[in-house]
């Protein structure tokens, strides 16, 4: 996953192109090793918001438990997909929370 996907990401919430599995499952990776996501395909809602909040800085760990509690139940059965949907509907709905501030 280059530099780029990672700043439209985190800027958009979506990366450039959305055909290429190969970044979803870099951030399926990720959310596995930091303990978001578990083996058994199960979001940590509490970790979620421990982990976001540090990374997407002036986001309160409890808007991210909310928005967490919202984006957890995914239909996917990919776990990439999942992972990925799971991510960019949380920095979606960051994104809207600040517009509104």
């Amino acid at each position: 996953m280059t530099q780029s996907y990672l700043e439209a990401l985190n800027v958009s919430g979506s990366i450039p192109d959305e055909t290429d599995k190969t970044p979803k499952c870099f951030l399926r990776c990720v959310l596995e090793k930091t303990k978001v996501l578990s083996e058994d395909g199960e979001f940590d809602v509490e970790r979620t918001a421990d982990v976001l909040s540090m990374v997407r800085h002036g986001t309160a760990k409890n808007d991210v438990e909310e928005m967490a509690n919202r984006c957890s139940d995914r239909p996917e059965k990919c776990q990439c997909e999942r992972s990925y949907n799971y991510l960019k509907c949380l920095i979606e709905a960051d994104l809207e929370r600040h517009k509104m501030e």
